[in-house]
């Protein structure tokens, strides 16, 4: 399991470091260019909007799973510092589950996605750049996040189950 963990740990941060070391400068580049060329040269760039909105949304679902592993994501500790330490575990196994069940949801919807944009060959409405490659990598993305959320599942239920397993040899 530790090997598993592991592995989809260095999955996760290498997502993360394309997003941010590749995507992002690259959706800059994009951005850039496009507003020297509007407004400099007076000649925009057919698609650059929606391929800088591709690349962000790329950025976002590259660095989803790495997020969760790292716990960067927003906690609601006013309403969990309240409780005491018994609850904190079991109130965080119900949050991962949640998550996980709206993550399945999202990994379905974009894999539905994907196989319709690609069967009819979706495009975007400006130059015609096809969909399904995106909401593949989307895909992609979202099923790490799944698996980060799921490990933290599996290890939020074991600290329960430790904890239980050492009140009752008390």
């Amino acid at each position: 399991m530790d090997k598993v963990l592991l592995s989809l740990r260095r999955i996760t941060v290498t997502a993360n470091w394309v997003g941010m070391t590749i995507m992002l400068p690259l959706m800059c580049l994009v951005v850039t260019i496009s507003v020297f060329m509007r407004y400099v040269l007076r000649q925009p760039i057919v698609g650059a909007d929606e391929m800088a909105g591709f690349l962000l949304l790329m950025v976002f679902y590259f660095s989803l799973a790495h997020c969760w592993s790292d716990e960067g994501h927003i906690r609601s500790k006013l309403l969990t510092s309240r409780l005491g330490s018994r609850w904190v575990p079991i109130v965080d196994l119900w949050a991962s589950a949640l998550v996980l069940g709206f993550t399945l949801v999202l990994i379905y919807s974009l894999f539905e996605d994907t196989i319709f944009s690609f069967k009819v060959h979706k495009v975007t409405i400006d130059a015609e750049i096809p969909l399904w490659p995106f909401l593949a990598l989307a895909t992609m993305g979202s099923l790490l996040l799944g698996g980060a959320v799921l490990a933290t599942l599996i290890g939020n239920f074991s600290k329960i189950r430790k904890r239980r397993g050492t009140e009752n040899e008390s």
